[in-house]
């Protein structure tokens, strides 16, 4: 197999310029309550044109806690901002749309963000550089399977992919290690967890996915508070979308809650003001 070796994001430790304007230029009431966000449905609305407009659509979402809530907002920004500075990247035509919110309601800031790309070269593009502050180890993946299989049909679904994958590949069980943790009470379900000693995880996600297409449905990498998923589905909750009115000023910084990127942020229909 002629591995498909993407480009990658390099570097995302960049600065980043942001507008140092008040947050409000009027006066505020402050309230407890928390508001569900309108813009939110017409986003996840918006996800669900895209998987009809693009049939190869990816989508990723992402979570990660820290104590600099600043630090978490800008992670997803440093990525498009290293990828709009490289001309090898940009010719990959990246296009989708994205959200992002910042929840100070816990004891811990929590960052997250909901993308949706194209095509998978996009969503592996970008999670390239979100790679750069989870540094994984190891990645689930899970595949689809057909309903009614039971343990027996699963296990033995198992030994074909694994035969498959070494046939297609021309890896040996030396580079690749393939471990079956097929949850038996969510059956069927076949999932792996894969670690490689010496291949670089995104190359080997992107080896899978030409091998088994359509098969795959979803692929899992944390590492403490990250953890990013890379899926066929959309994973996009709008509850997790909720905001109170003195969050913005609570947090003292500016971000972009929704937005469209590359081809699509000249289409109308995905743009939310």
């Amino acid at each position: 197999m002629d591995y498909k070796y993407l480009p990658q994001i390099d570097d995302v430790n960049v600065e980043l310029s942001r507008s140092s304007n008040p947050i409000y230029k009027s006066e505020v009431v402050l309230s407890t309550g928390y508001l569900q966000n309108r813009r939110a449905i017409t986003f996840l609305r918006n996800l669900q044109k895209l998987r009809t407009n693009f049939p190869n659509a990816w989508f990723i979402h992402y979570h990660a806690s820290g104590d600099d809530a600043k630090e978490l907002a800008q992670r997803v920004p440093k990525c498009f901002h290293a990828l709009n500075r490289s001309r090898v990247l940009r010719r990959e035509r990246v296009s989708g749309v994205r959200a992002c919110i910042v929840d100070i309601s816990r004891r811990r800031p929590r960052y997250i963000s909901d993308l949706a790309f194209t095509n998978f070269n996009g969503a592996a593009i970008i999670a390239s550089g979100l790679f750069k502050f989870l540094s994984p180890t190891y990645f689930v993946v899970s595949f689809r399977t057909p309903l009614g299989m039971g343990k027996r049909e699963v296990k033995n679904l198992h030994r074909r992919f694994v035969d498959k994958f070494f046939s297609y590949s021309k890896l040996s069980s030396y580079s690749v290690n393939i471990h079956d943790i097929t949850d038996e009470g969510c059956l069927p379900c076949l999932t792996w967890r894969v670690e490689t000693p010496s291949m670089d995880l995104l190359t080997l996600i992107t080896a899978i996915v030409d091998i088994f297409r359509l098969d795959v449905e979803e692929f899992t990498l944390q590492r403490g508070d990250d953890v990013i998923k890379i899926s066929r589905s959309i994973l996009f909750d709008p509850d997790k979308y909720s905001v109170r009115p003195f969050d913005k000023l609570a947090l003292g910084f500016r971000y972009r809650q929704f937005s469209s990127y590359g081809t699509l942020c000249r289409v109308s229909e995905y743009m939310i003001y």
